[in-house]
């Protein structure tokens, strides 16, 4: 409610003191008993009056009311555990509005489940009340803009070409009703990089940075466009300003913590994923990613029971990955398929599901001509990422890893080429690359790839579990290679 009131926006606003007094009966009649106070018939009358006094000094109240608010904070004593429960049940209220909810209503309904867009049904929810707002009001730039992040966060959960394109139709629209509404432009920029636009991306995002430059999410957005853009050192930049601009925001040090994993700085990553699991505590993404980290640190043990303590939340696509990858590299590659199985069950336009899938299927007798389709399914959908995001080196090395996984050798040496013709390359890509070489027959590209990974972070256990490098590490010159690495 005091977001609503300072809106910048006039029609964001209260339209007068009695909308806010209803607004408040309505929210406390929700959210806890009756209030033991009752206004007089003589007080509801007089509010008119006072409120005509107050908006003269709405300024000066605006500081009183907010510091009061932290004091309150202080002295109830309420854990951050406590303040996102009551988050989520005004987000509950917000959700189920009757059909005479006003735009600004339904735009703010929507904001709510969008910061908890992990949460299954959010983002359809937030689509259709955002809709049905814009058919309320029109034009409504915030609406826009929020419609276009919304679609944006729909394609990263099931990458389709309709998303990218209705995230940037809403987007430009935005923009163009609302120059100076830095969300707009950090929409557009989304949608850009969406397509692989990054100069266009970048530019949108320096508009909205000079008009909102504490906003964590648009420094996040600043990180991952960095990080596509292989400049390591700015994308850690922007995603530490965005984690110490919002400090209740789980997003930012999800973003931080992907990164860190990425660049093989796994030790750094756990303490970050911690982070987003206590601010967000039921996001199930959030423990699959920290189990991944556990893996990657030889912490088995401790990657399962997070893997579980997610599932026991709710059963979700990258949580049955990584499950099915734990077993895959504890060499139980038929359990593994049951659980790669689910997660393309709950989740099937991901390439990296399939593979996995795929990856397991090849391994085990009986199921080989399974992996066949599988890797088929993973290559288009990789190739679809490829397409909208030419620059994505994590797809095409994917690309080539199933390629020559499926046998087809001569085509993943063309892929593999296109990769390791990029100046910068992460460890999981070099890894990726080393079992394309190693199947492709090439022992010394392999072993050369295989240092470089090692080098920048990769860990050793993984190459000591995959079982396309068996005769690889047989080779005395895989030895003299990890003893050079640990030194």
């Amino acid at each position: 409610m005091i977001e609503h009131c300072l809106a910048t926006d006039p029609s964001e606003r209260y339209a007068n003191g009695a909308a806010v007094l209803s607004a408040l009966r309505q929210l406390s009649a929700r959210l806890q008993p009756p209030p033991a106070f009752v206004m007089t018939e003589a007080e509801t009358k007089a509010q008119p009056r006072r409120f005509a006094w107050r908006r003269r000094v709405r300024a000066l109240a605006i500081v009183p009311v907010v510091i009061a608010g932290a004091w309150a904070a202080v002295w109830l004593g309420r854990s951050v555990v406590d303040r996102r429960a009551t988050r989520s049940t005004l987000s509950s209220s917000l959700a189920t509005l009757d059909a005479n909810a006003s735009a600004v209503d339904l735009h703010r309904s929507a904001t709510e489940l969008l910061r908890t867009s992990y949460r299954e049904g959010n983002i359809d929810r937030a689509i259709q009340q955002l809709e049905r707002a814009l058919q309320l009001r029109s034009p409504y730039p915030l609406a826009e803009a929020r419609l276009s992040l919304a679609y944006w966060r729909k394609n990263s959960r099931s990458p389709d070409a309709h998303w990218r394109s209705q995230a940037l139709s809403f987007a430009e629209t935005a923009v163009r009703e609302d120059p100076e509404l830095a969300f707009a432009h950090m929409a557009e920029g989304a949608a850009l990089a969406l397509r692989g636009q990054y100069d266009e991306a970048s530019a949108a995002y320096d508009r909205a940075l000079a008009l909102d430059p504490k906003n964590p999410e648009l420094l996040w957005r600043m990180g991952d466009l960095a990080a596509a853009r292989k400049n390591v050192p700015e994308a850690e930049l922007f995603y530490r300003r965005a984690v110490g601009a919002g400090p209740q925001d789980w997003e930012a040090p999800m973003r931080l913590g992907a990164f860190l994993y990425r660049q093989g700085r796994y030790s750094e990553a756990i303490p970050i994923y911690e982070t987003a699991t206590r601010l967000a505590p039921d996001n199930t993404r959030a423990y699959a990613a920290l189990a991944a980290v556990y893996h990657q640190l030889d912490r088995t043990d401790e990657a399962a029971a997070v893997l579980q303590r997610s599932l026991e939340i709710s059963p979700d696509p990258a949580t049955y990955s990584n499950l099915g990858t734990l077993l895959y590299f504890e060499g139980r590659y038929a359990d593994s398929i049951s659980a790669f199985e689910r997660s393309v069950q709950l989740g099937a336009n991901s390439y990296v599901r399939w593979g996995n899938l795929a990856d397991a299927q090849r391994l085990v007798a009986g199921r080989r001509e399974q992996a066949h389709a599988s890797y088929a399914s993973a290559i288009d959908l990789a190739q679809q990422q490829i397409a909208a995001a030419p620059g994505d080196l994590e797809a095409r090395s994917s690309v080539a890893l199933y390629l020559a996984r499926d046998g087809r050798t001569k085509e993943a040496l063309a892929e593999l080429a296109r990769v390791l013709g990029q100046r910068t390359l992460i460890p999981s890509v070099l890894c990726k690359a080393t079992i394309v070489a190693e199947l492709a027959g090439d022992r010394a590209q392999a072993l050369n790839l295989l240092d470089r990974a090692l080098r920048g972070g990769y860990q050793l256990r993984e190459v000591t579990h995959e079982p396309d490098l068996v005769r690889l590490r047989e080779d005395a010159a895989y030895h003299r290679l990890v003893a050079s690495s640990r030194k």
